[in-house]
């Protein structure tokens, strides 16, 4: 069964965008409080008003705790 345009733009219409980061699988607000207009590049209009990401940090540092399962191979001619 295949989705037409106006399935997709329905689809579209319904999405919400939430305005905190997705941090250590869970949602934030921004430490600040700040936020920033994600606005879309098709027509202009404000998505949502996102979480100002200057805590990064606090993304990265759950993944620093995963240990590799495996060695990872160097790409042939990449630096070492």
């Amino acid at each position: 069964m295949s989705t037409s345009v106006t399935d997709w733009h329905a689809r579209a219409r319904s999405l919400s965008i939430r305005s905190q980061a997705f941090i250590d699988g869970r949602y934030v607000p921004a430490a600040s409080g700040e936020t920033f207009d994600c606005v879309s590049p098709i027509d202009g209009r404000l998505l949502a008003r996102v979480a100002q990401a200057a805590m990064c940090h606090l993304a990265v540092a759950p993944t620093e705790e995963i240990e590799p399962t495996e060695e990872i191979e160097p790409v042939e001619g990449e630096a070492t």
